[in-house]
């Protein structure tokens, strides 16, 4: 049934053994407690489930070969309850955050050991990390990141499909496969660099499905070379995002609009990102945009997308955007230096607009509803070229509506820079008179607002929104207060 099973045992070394046939996991832990044992060079074919199953990410995993298998390697999770570690006064790891009753951290809050040279083929997914990956939390602070190295991949599902945030990916090669890497919810710091893909579908594939106040960080995609894209449909390129993410499609979330894509290169391939379905047309629109620098493309139509020359070498973030929440309008406005997207977006090309070297930011306008919650109230904005253009509530509520209830809430992406701000009737846009203006109690965040741990460096580009009311500014409030931003 199974092939080799650590349990209740510490510091072992599992090597150079083979199996084939296996109706259960193959190479595993078993109860969660089990740490620093070490998986190497070991072989796993045919296996119904996964050919190395750790119930505790802290057991090492190097120069493993995982074939025919639903997993190559699943990095799962057990709650350390009352099992036969517990009962046998095996020691288990402690590092605070989420315990059982007696002080026994759940694996999902374990660093991660060494995993690294490990190779999958012709299985379903190659690694599979699930439920959510938090290293090392303890409640305050996310600054520790899963590393996994030099993996290899070719006929696979996905090579990697994870749910979980602060991990680096270094070195993948995968081949002739569905997806590359697949990445679902948190998103934050996830790093993917020095990577190759070769005819792959879903090059990097992200869910689209976090609350707007969890809009920080994203995946940065690095170094990384996109060849010969497989495209059997215009579905497919180098970044796609994913609809019903693990089978949870929620028109009211979000994407990361912090992600970046920098130093890149492209070979033979038509668009650089796209989405998995027309789901995304069909119900309700959301917001996408990330960050571009230096992404050059080679023997295809497609042309460079911002490259460094531009910038005389200098890194300059340029941003591609479809500038639609259902929850808020945007109305007017002329940009400069934005013009029509011509780099993908199918099966909604046209609706992004990419502007060259220019640095947008995620934000929360909040304002009391003077005018009773029937009366529809919107912002106008004045640039400092005299610009103008208005943001209006939406119709439908937010998610974590609870953030300070009595307050009209405006989300929006717009370009860094110093706005002047005033409330005008939504309709004929007529301003508001002067003592509604003030006690319109304005409250100012941004909405990519780095979570405990992190700092501006994981955005793609921290240059400052100012609002400027009746003369001062407003000053920038903590995203924090808002309930569960981070979690």
């Amino acid at each position: 049934q199974r092939c080799i099973v650590i349990h209740a045992t510490n510091d072992l070394t599992v090597r150079q053994n083979g199996a084939f046939f296996a109706l259960d996991h193959c190479f595993m832990t078993e109860d969660g407690y089990e740490q620093r044992n070490t998986f190497r060079g070991n072989i796993a074919v045919n296996v119904e489930r996964a050919a190395f199953w750790m119930a505790n990410p802290s057991n090492k995993l190097v120069g493993n070969i995982a074939s025919s298998a639903a997993h190559g390697f699943d990095i799962s999770s057990t709650t350390t309850l009352e099992n036969f570690s517990f009962t046998h006064d095996i020691p288990c790891q402690k590092e605070g955050g989420i315990e059982n009753p007696y002080g026994c951290t759940w694996s999902t809050h374990l660093p991660m050991a060494e995993f690294r040279y490990n190779i999958a083929h012709n299985v379903g997914v190659g690694i599979k990390m699930y439920p959510p990956r938090y290293p090392s939390y303890d409640g305050k602070k996310f600054d520790d990141v899963d590393v996994l190295e030099n993996f290899l991949a070719w006929n696979v599902d996905k090579a990697l499909d994870s749910f979980g945030s602060n991990t680096r990916l270094v070195g993948f090669k995968v081949l002739n496969s569905k997806a590359g890497i697949a990445i679902d919810g948190s998103q934050n710091n996830v790093i993917v660099e020095k990577s190759v893909f070769h005819k792959v579908c879903h090059g990097v594939k992200i869910g689209s499905r976090n609350f707007w106040n969890r809009l920080h960080s994203g995946v940065k995609v690095r170094d990384v070379v996109f060849d010969k894209m497989y495209e059997p449909t215009e579905y497919c390129a180098p970044i796609t995002f994913w609809w019903d993410a693990h089978g949870y499609p929620n028109p009211a979330k979000w994407t990361k609009l912090s992600m970046q894509v920098r130093d890149v290169k492209l070979y033979r391939v038509k668009r650089l990102f796209a989405f998995d379905n027309d789901l995304f047309i069909d119900d309700i629109p959301r917001q996408h945009g990330f960050f571009i620098y230096n992404v050059l493309s080679y023997n295809s139509k497609l042309k460079h997308i911002a490259p460094a020359s531009d910038f005389n070498n200098q890194y300059q973030p340029s941003y591609v955007l479809r500038h639609d929440y259902p929850e808020n309008q945007m109305e007017g406005g002329d940009f400069l230096g934005c013009k029509k997207s011509i780099i993908g977006g199918y099966p909604m090309s046209s609706q992004f607009i990419f502007c060259q070297g220019q640095c947008w930011r995620p934000v929360a306008i909040m304002f009391k509803r003077v005018l009773g919650d029937n009366t529809p109230v919107s912002i106008k904005l004045v640039t400092e070229v005299d610009s103008t253009f208005f943001l209006s509530e939406g119709k439908d509520p937010l998610e974590r509506e609870q953030c300070n209830l009595e307050y009209a809430k405006i989300i929006q992406v717009i370009p860094a820079g110093k706005y002047k701000i005033s409330l005008v009737e939504s309709e004929g846009k007529k301003p508001l008179a002067k003592d509604l203006q003030n006690e319109a109690d304005f409250i100012f965040m941004y909405a990519d607002q780095g979570f405990p741990g992190f700092d501006d460096s994981y955005l793609g580009c921290p240059d400052t929104v100012t609002l400027e009311f009746n003369g001062s500014n407003i000053e920038v409030s903590d995203l924090g207060t808002c309930p569960s931003y981070w979690a």
